[in-house]
Formats: C-alpha cells, sequence, structure tokens
C-alpha cells in the first residue's frame, strides 16, 4: 500500500548508512559508471601518533610495485615492536598475510599514509552516495510522473473539494502514526467541553483519562496532557504526541474493553433519557462513540493488511 514516494524517501533516508559494497551494487544494478577513487595525496602534514610499543595494532599502509598493476596499495597493521638504538623495528602485517619490518622513519610515513587514506575512503564513500542519492530522488519524481499520469481522479470534476473520498491519496507512513493521536486529542476535548465551567472537574477527569491511557498502552513515564493559553487567555489543550508502537497496544480489538472506560472517562457513563425520532432512537455521544471506535479499529486491520485486497474487503473498507 506504500506509494513511490514513500518508498523512494525510505531508500533516501538509508543511503546515509548503507556501506560501500552495498552503493556498489545498488549503482551496478542501475548501469551507472561508478567513478574511480584516485590515489590518496601525501600530505605530509605533522601529526600525533602513537610510538614504540603503543603503535601495535595500529594501521599503516605502503606502495608495493607489482608486475601487471604498477604501484599497490597494502594495508597492514603493528604487531610488534623492538627497540633498539636505531629508536626501534616495528614488525607489520599486511592483509595478504605478508610480513615486513620498518625502521621509526619507515613507520612514521606509513602510518601517515594509513590516515591520509582512510580519510580519502570516507571521502570517496560520500561521493558514492551523493550519486546515490541524486538518482533515488531522480527515480522518486518519476514514479511521482507516472502517478500522477494514471490517475484521473485530479481530471474529473475538477471543482470538487479536495476532502471528496474519491480523490484521497492515502500515505500509510503518516496516517497510522498520527490517527490515534487525532483520536486522544478529540477525547481529550470532549471531556472539556463536558466540564466546561468547572477546572476542578475537568483536571480531574483528565488526569484519570491520563492514568487510564497509561495503564493501557504503557507509554513513557513523562507521558501526559498539557494545557496551553490561546490568545483570548483561556486553557487550550496541546496537541498530543505518542509513538505508535505505543499507541497501538490501546487501538486493538484486544484492548476494546479498556477503550469503553476510557470514552466513559471522557465522555461520562450517565446515558442520557432514551429519545425517540420520527418512532427511532436517537444514540447518545456514548454510544455514538463506542460505535466509532469499533468502526475505527475495523478500518486500521484493513488498512494495514499484508496482502493484496479481496473485492469485499475493499468495500469493508469504503463502509469504515
Amino acid at each position: 500500500m506504500l506509494d513511490g514516494c514513500t518508498l523512494s524517501n525510505s531508500l533516501v533516508a538509508g543511503v546515509h548508512n548503507i556501506p560501500k559494497q552495498r552503493l556498489l551494487i545498488e549503482l551496478n544494478m542501475r548501469r551507472m559508471p561508478i567513478p574511480k577513487r584516485g590515489i590518496a595525496p601525501s600530505t605530509r602534514r605533522p601529526c600525533i601518533h602513537q610510538m614504540g610499543n603503543a603503535s601495535i595494532g595500529a594501521h599503516v599502509a605502503k606502495y608495493f610495485n607489482v608486475q601487471g598493476s604498477g604501484n599497490t596499495l597494502f594495508l597492514g597493521s603493528v604487531v610488534a615492536f623492538r627497540e633498539n638504538n636505531n629508536g626501534g623495528t616495528y614488525t607489520i602485517h599486511y592483509e595478504d598475510g605478508d610480513r615486513e619490518y620498518m625502521d621509526t622513519s619507515e613507520f612514521t610515513m606509513a602510518y601517515h599514509r594509513a590516515k591520509d587514506e582512510e580519510e580519502w575512503e570516507v571521502a570517496y564513500i560520500l561521493s558514492l552516495r551523493e550519486i546515490l542519492i541524486k538518482r533515488l530522488k531522480e527515480e522518486e519524481e518519476y514514479e511521482r510522473l507516472i502517478m500522477y499520469a494514471r490517475d484521473v481522479r485530479f481530471e474529473r470534476d475538477v471543482n470538487r473539494p479536495k476532502w471528496d473520498h474519491g480523490r484521497i491519496i492515502v500515505c500509510m507512513l503518516h496516517c497510522l502514526m498520527r490517527m490515534n493521536e487525532k483520536v486522544f486529542f478529540l477525547l481529550y476535548f470532549a471531556a472539556m467541553k463536558r466540564c466546561l465551567g468547572d477546572p476542578s472537574e475537568r483536571n480531574i477527569v483528565m488526569d484519570l483519562l491520563t492514568m487510564k491511557i497509561r495503564s493501557i498502552g504503557n507509554p513513557s513515564a513523562q507521558w501526559k496532557h498539557t494545557l496551553g493559553k490561546d490568545k483570548h487567555g483561556n486553557d487550550k489543550l496541546s496537541p498530543l504526541k505518542m509513538n505508535y508502537y505505543k499507541s497501538n497496544r490501546i487501538f486493538n480489538f484486544r484492548a476494546l474493553t479498556g477503550l469503553y472506560e476510557i470514552i466513559d472517562i471522557a465522555i461520562g457513563t450517565v446515558f442520557e433519557e432514551v429519545r425517540y425520532d420520527a418512532g427511532e432512537v436517537v444514540p447518545n455521544d456514548n454510544d455514538k462513540w463506542r460505535a466509532f471506535i469499533v468502526a475505527y479499529l475495523n478500518a486500521m486491520e484493513l488498512l494495514t493488511l499484508s496482502r493484496e485486497y479481496k473485492h469485499n474487503e475493499i468495500d469493508d473498507l469504503d463502509r469504515c
């Protein structure tokens, strides 16, 4: 159910962390030219480095002339140090298994070269990531064009309101994150409206709401409702935030009894007298909220299906 925009955004976000090998695979899959990595310049800059026994484990790098390949960089590390009259001898173990002995001067140069190579490699990987990110953004734009070209909902009846159901594109990434918070907000708002004019009763009801939500969803201990002030100095409910995985513990059929209790606290458990309109029973607000919660949970279950919809399920989703 994810659209091309959401999928591409997810890929772009992940590019900043993927390793070099994966970058090369992604670029090769797209048949994109991969720039060659240059040889790191020797800056010969003075830098503090470990000497003597403290250098064991330090990285070094050295170029060797390999027949058929020219100058080839080999990376290694210090595995032993032996002190002598000339300052000491460093035993180097290279990645290909060879060993070499270096004096202090050779070790210093190889140590600096390794530092240069590490920085050069990081810069090269960053450049590959930039190339892939640019390509992914282009693919995202292409997907958008394809989606809009195929979508005729914006060509017919252009004067229809933008919130018409037939014109809605559901972004699942944000729908689930925000809808649960919105339902919480509406329940708190209903509690404030019910207790209008009595701040002490309002605070008691809202505190009970918060405690009940905490007991079911187990959010962080800092989670609570907050009140601000509007431009006229009146109390105003601030937007509520809750991690989706926490709120999902509340908004499911296993927690329906707890949801009914939350509704009772916010809306009130004292039911209005049964009223009739043209011979039909008119439901009170508590009944309406309970019916809404059931329909809402059904809709969320249908929206989060991980398989293709059956025809009757599409109709059920429309009804929800």
